[in-house]
């Protein structure tokens, strides 16, 4: 199939060939478009997960803090002092190794 893809690339749209040094001037700058961008992709979005959990794991250290506060405080009751414990230690066990993340 890539052979009849470039056989029909090959050819100006009045049917004649083009030049091959210039037919190989537009792979060499395809291949490198190419490579840019999946080396960009490849190296871009380990970057920004890590950057995302590491914003994550900030939130979820501010949550408990704030939460302890509260807890200190008196102002709420056990339940939903529980239950926001229960939620966060939720959100807090992706973090721990070997939870896929």
């Amino acid at each position: 199939m890539r052979n009849a893809c470039e056989s029909l690339l090959n050819r100006r749209p009045d049917g004649s060939d083009f030049a091959p040094e210039i037919l190989e001037a537009a792979r060499q700058v395809s291949r490198r478009r190419t490579s840019e961008e999946d080396k960009r992709g490849l190296d871009a979005a380990p970057l920004k997960l890590q950057q995302q959990l590491e914003l994550q794991r900030i939130l979820v250290d501010a949550e408990q803090a704030a939460l302890l506060d509260a807890r200190a405080s008196g102002a709420y009751r056990s339940a939903t002092i529980n239950r926001a414990q229960h939620l966060l230690d939720i959100s807090a066990a992706r973090f721990e190794p070997g939870s896929g993340h």
